[in-house]
């Protein structure tokens, strides 16, 4: 990262910093999160990759105000950005939902409108507008089968 900006490529640092505001969130530390996102944007402010990594740091911090604001500006900067729309944004409004302790919308955000449900055990959660179990295979079998435990605890 200090390499990255002494030879003046701060985009790169910035990129490195939100790296680190990422990793600070996964293993909670969030002051320190949100300390290494707000250096990115300092560094390299029109960012596209510091801002989308910022912007997920800030979600996974709790920083929601933030997160929601910077998701915002990305969706409407880059509307035809296929990454962007389809990949990021949703990471980051999905884990603003999970904050919230709301499931089914953090996988509305990933998969969009195909209907989520959890099974009555409560084990796993399956996407699509069937139960794998009853009848259906393909992408929404192999999506449910995909994502056990975590989002429905």
């Amino acid at each position: 990262m200090e390499s990255a900006i002494r030879t003046d490529n701060k985009e790169s640092g910035a990129v490195w910093h939100a790296n680190a505001a990422l990793e600070q969130a996964a293993y909670g530390n969030p002051a320190e999160a949100r300390q290494s996102a707000a250096a990115d944007l300092k560094l390299a402010p029109t960012s596209q990759g510091a801002e989308v990594e910022a912007a997920l740091a800030f979600a996974m911090a709790g920083d929601k105000a933030r997160a929601e604001s910077l998701a915002q500006d990305l969706g409407k900067r880059f509307p035809l950005h296929n990454q962007m729309q389809s990949l990021w944004v949703p990471a980051i409004q999905a884990q603003l939902s999970l904050d919230k302790k709301n499931p089914t919308a953090a996988l509305t955000a990933l998969y969009g409108d195909v209907g989520v449900g959890v099974f009555p055990e409560g084990e796993k959660i399956f996407v699509g507008g069937e139960r794998p179990d009853a009848g259906g295979i393909g992408i929404r079998a192999l999506r449910g089968s995909c994502l056990q435990g975590g989002l429905a605890s």
